[in-house]
C-alpha cells in the first residue's frame, strides 16, 4: 500500500514535467513556423504599383574570393516587364540555391548577406561596341551615336566607358576613361564602312573590361554592343567563344539590335551572359534603351556567402526572386556558373 502510494506520488511529480515539456515543444514548433512567416513578410512589396506584370531577374556577375573558406559575391539586377529596375528589394525578396557542377546536392542558401552596389562604392565600367559597318546609313549612325552620348552623360565621375568602332575590323577608339569630353570627342570620330565583326569587336570589349576591373577595384565590368545586321567578318569569335570568354570572365553582354539583325543569336549571348536583348524598330528609342541600360546597371544588389568547399571547380548559383503588388505576387527564376579556379 505505501509503495503504491509512492508509486502514484512520483508519477504526480513526473506528469506536470513531462505535460510542461511537450507544451514547450509545441511553442518552439509554433515559434519556428512563426518566425518563418515572419521572415516571408520581410520582404518588399508594394500594393500601390498597380503597372507591374511581371519581374525579371539575371546575374550579370559573380565574384569569387581567395582562400579555403571561399567567398562568393553575386551581383542581381530586378526589372519590371519594361526593363525599369526595382531599387528597394532585400534579401527576403530571393532564395538563393548553390551546386557544385556534377553533384546533385543543391543546398539552401541561409546566411547571406546582403546590400546594394552603389551603397558600397562600385562603379560601371563598360565596354561600347559601337557598328559601323556599310549597312548603317548617316541618320543610323547619328541615333547611335546620340544614344551612346546619353549613356555616357548619365555616368558618374567614377564611372568608366571604352569606346570600341567595328565594320570588317575592329579599333578600341578611346581605351577606358572617365573623362567625359574624350568619350564624347571618341563617339563622334569617324569611322567604317566595311562588313560586320560583330563578335570579334564583342569578344574585346569583354577582356579589355576583364583586365580594367583587374586592376581597378570596385568596378562592374559590362559590354554593350549595338549592330544592325548579322555577323559576317569575324575571324577571332563567334557566338560560343563570346559567351564562354563572358562566363569565364563574368562580364555581361547587353546587346541591342537594330534593322535586320539576328535576333536569336542576340538574345542567346545577353541571356547566357547575364546581360539583357533589347530591340528596338524605333532609332530615337535607342537613346532611352541606353538610359534603361545606365539605370540598371547602377541598382545591382549584392548577395555574399561562404562556401566552403575549395575542391570544387565550377559553382552554380540559382535565383528566385519574387515581388507581391497590387496586381499579384511574380516570380522569375535565373541561373549562373562561375569557375573558382583560374
Amino acid at each position: 500500500m505505501n509503495d503504491k502510494s509512492k508509486t502514484g506520488a512520483g508519477m504526480s511529480a513526473i506528469l506536470p514535467a513531462m505535460l510542461f515539456l511537450v507544451v514547450a515543444g509545441i511553442m518552439m514548433l509554433f515559434s519556428t513556423c512563426k518566425k518563418d512567416e515572419d521572415d516571408s513578410d520581410k520582404a518588399f512589396k508594394n500594393m500601390n504599383d498597380d503597372s507591374t506584370t511581371a519581374i525579371d531577374v539575371t546575374i550579370p556577375r559573380i565574384e569569387i574570393g581567395q582562400g579555403r573558406s571561399t567567398t562568393i559575391t553575386v551581383f542581381l539586377s530586378v526589372t519590371d516587364q519594361n526593363g525599369n529596375p526595382f531599387k528597394e528589394f532585400n534579401q527576403y525578396n530571393f532564395n538563393i540555391k548553390q551546386v557544385c557542377d556534377g553533384f546533385t546536392d543543391t543546398a539552401v542558401i541561409a546566411s547571406i548577406t546582403f546590400t546594394k552596389a552603389q551603397a558600397e562604392g562600385y562603379h560601371t565600367a563598360a565596354a561600347m561596341v559601337m557598328d559601323y559597318s556599310g549597312s548603317m546609313s548617316g541618320g543610323n549612325k547619328k541615333n547611335m551615336e546620340k544614344a551612346a552620348k546619353q549613356f555616357v552623360y548619365l555616368k558618374e565621375d567614377l564611372d568608366y566607358c571604352e569606346i570600341i568602332k567595328f565594320d570588317d575590323l575592329y579599333e578600341v577608339t578611346l581605351p577606358f576613361s572617365s573623362d567625359l569630353d574624350l568619350l564624347l570627342a571618341a563617339i563622334d570620330s569617324d569611322y567604317g564602312g566595311g562588313s560586320t565583326a560583330f563578335y570579334d569587336a564583342t569578344f574585346t570589349g569583354t577582356q579589355d573590361a576583364a583586365d580594367f576591373v583587374t586592376t581597378n577595384f570596385g568596378l562592374i565590368p559590362s559590354v554593350l554592343a549595338f549592330t544592325d545586321g548579322k555577323e559576317n567578318s569575324s575571324t577571332l569569335a563567334d557566338l560560343p567563344f563570346c559567351i564562354t570568354m563572358s562566363i569565364k570572365e563574368q562580364v555581361p553582354v547587353f546587346t541591342i539590335g537594330y534593322g535586320n539583325v539576328d535576333s536569336l543569336d542576340l538574345q542567346q549571348l545577353a541571356a547566357e551572359t547575364g546581360g539583357r536583348y533589347f530591340y528596338t524598330p524605333d532609332s530615337e528609342g535607342l537613346t532611352a534603351l541606353y538610359s534603361l541600360i545606365s539605370g540598371q546597371l547602377e541598382s545591382l544588389y549584392m548577395l555574399t556567402w561562404e562556401y566552403d568547399n575549395p575542391a570544387c571547380e565550377k559553382v552554380w548559383v540559382f535565383v528566385t526572386a519574387t515581388y507581391t503588388c497590387a496586381g499579384g505576387t511574380f516570380t522569375a527564376k535565373t541561373e549562373k556558373y562561375v569557375f573558382t579556379t583560374e
